[in-house]
């Protein structure tokens, strides 16, 4: 199915665009825009924008500690791209229903278009017939394939390449941050389809351009990958076939993260076991998340578990619940939801570290909590424990790149905002997330003591974690001070070994004997003047000679 968007604006501030997927399965979204430099633009820096899926942000591969979001494939560069159009090809696995497409500028850019293509389920390769020539410019980004959570096997692409006498057409590729060299090497090595002089003489014989057609081996394992593809003039490109070299089926798996659990009929303990055992690390499919069901009781201490929800999944052919705590499902686990927080965080420009320990405190990084008292079964729902008008417009409350950026902005409202100048900020903002920003009063004493016992435990919490991260990374800078004084003083003393002089001979003025010099050198010669022996044996040639210029025997 194939459905295009021509949108033609302009923006400077984030823009949402709503898609439609008729049915679960593999998609490719093409999203076209421009960005200027700033001489272009007329503005003090030059134009970029990213985007977000459903909230899923797109950086920098290999993951660095400092997040890229703006200068990595998956966006649009004005430093690059000169304001010339570039295309990026997201592939993913989307459900059936509306998804959220939003762009962020920085300073400002294009949209041209969206367009989507559906490929259903149980697809092994993706044909994407793209028929599309670059605009006339020089070594650009030009379209740039991600792939969301997939594996690559395989890489084939039709182009056409026009030879002309003074600048032909040349395309680069680079898979992952890696540039496929060409085979002839020089100063194009880099641009793996070249035109160059010989090409121009070879259109001057046979032809003016030549379609080429390439194969490429990647071996990439499931996960995030960007291969990309660079124009100098005005290349076609007509088709770019992806071969995962499995099919890509849209089932969710899950591992068992329990030492065992049981497949059971309705979602509790109480229902009849499909299957009484299976084990720690086994695999199953997930055909529906999120069941309402029994909160559980732990056996050791008969307290409630953190949540009341199950999942309904398939097992070896068999189908049943299983209680969520028991599982984790793939892209869901502590890492992932880690690396959500740290990148949200700092989109608002607030600490990671405090997020972390916050989600931490709240739910231990679990995506399906739901917190409860004896009056409502259900208050508060996932990593960052989202409750009241934080849960309005959202489909599904266990949504983790929705409910993160839900619980970091409603965050972000009590620390940078309302108690950004007050001496008890950081307690204040915790407290004043976990019971409500109307019990936290600003610029007045805050007397922990005073509230009920799970805002003191979250508090408390969330300090607990700050100041063990704090006496860590003391510690760590304590040893790193340690090591480097070490290796000064291990220098200090190779410097001196090295200077040390070697066999030198010292004279003193009060000496009577040959047996009162210092040094004494080769003992295993044969002695060749009997003057230079001593009761200890030869003196050595060179100071035997040194001894008798001293003595005035020569």
């Amino acid at each position: 199915m194939l459905n295009k968007t021509i949108i033609n604006k302009k923006i400077i501030q984030p823009y949402q665009h709503i898609i439609n997927i008729s049915k679960s399965g593999l998609v490719a979204i093409f999203v076209s825009a421009r960005c200027k430099l700033k001489k272009q633009s007329k503005s003090n820096t030059d134009e970029d924008l990213r985007v977000e899926i459903d909230g899923q942000n797109f950086r920098e591969i290999t993951p660095d500690k400092n997040i890229q979001l703006y200068n990595v494939p998956a966006s649009w560069n004005g430093t690059k791209l000169m304001g010339l159009k570039k295309t990026v090809v997201f592939v993913l696995r989307l459900k059936k229903g509306n998804h959220k497409i939003t762009f962020i500028p920085y300073k400002g850019a294009k949209i041209e278009n969206v367009e989507i293509k559906e490929f259903g389920q149980n697809v092994q390769y993706l044909s994407l017939g793209i028929n599309k020539q670059a605009e006339d410019g020089d070594r650009r980004p030009w379209y740039t394939f991600v792939l969301v959570d997939l594996p690559l096997k395989h890489l084939a692409i039709e182009t056409t390449i026009q030879k002309r006498l003074w600048d032909s057409d040349d395309v680069k590729i680079i898979i992952d941050g890696k540039v496929k060299r060409n085979i002839r090497g020089g100063k194009h090595k880099f641009w793996y389809l070249v035109g160059g002089i010989l090409g121009w003489i070879v259109w001057r014989v046979i032809g003016r351009s030549k379609k080429t057609k390439v194969e490429l081996d990647a071996l990439l394992a499931s996960g995030l990958h960007y291969i990309e593809f660079w124009a100098d003039k005005m290349p076609v490109l007509h088709n770019v076939r992806l071969d995962f070299g499995e099919q890509i089926d849209f089932q969710t798996r899950a591992k068992v993260v329990w030492s065992h659990t049981r497949l059971r009929k309705e979602p509790t303990t109480k229902s009849e076991a499909i299957v009484e055992k299976i084990n720690k690390d086994e695999q199953i499919i997930v055909l529906e998340r999120a069941i309402k069901g029994e909160r559980v009781r732990n056996e050791t201490n008969d307290k409630l578990l953190s949540t009341n929800r199950w999942h309904k999944v398939e097992y070896k052919g068999k189908t049943g619940f299983i209680y969520s705590l028991a599982l984790e499902i793939e892209r869901e686990g502590a890492k992932t939801i880690q690396r959500i927080i740290i990148e949200k965080s700092k989109d608002f420009g607030l600490n990671p570290e405090i997020l972390l320990a916050l989600s931490k405190c709240e739910s231990e990084f679990f995506p399906y909590t739901v917190s409860f008292d004896e009056k409502q079964p259900e208050i508060a729902f996932g990593v960052m424990q989202i409750s009241g008008d934080l849960l309005n417009d959202l489909e599904d409350y266990f949504n983790l790149e929705q409910n993160i950026q839900r619980g970091i902005s409603y965050f972000n409202d009590q620390y940078n905002k309302k108690y950004k100048d007050d001496k008890d900020r950081l307690r204040k903002s915790v407290a004043a997330y976990n019971a409500g920003p109307g019990h936290i009063e600003v610029d007045e004493p805050f007397e922990l003591e005073l509230y009920d016992p799970e805002t003191k435990r979250i508090v408390n919490c969330v300090q607990g974690h700050l100041k063990k991260k704090t006496f860590k990374k003391i510690l760590k800078s304590l040893a790193k001070i340690g090591l480097g004084l070490f290796l000064i003083f291990q220098l200090i003393l190779f410097c001196e070994a090295l200077f040390e002089p070697k066999n030198e001979v010292i004279f003193d003025s009060d000496i009577n004997s040959a047996a009162n010099l210092i040094e004494k050198e080769n003992l295993d010669e044969e002695p060749i003047d009997p003057a230079c022996m001593t009761s200890e044996g030869y003196m050595g040639e060179e100071f035997c000679k040194r001894y008798k210029e001293w003595a005035g025997w020569e």
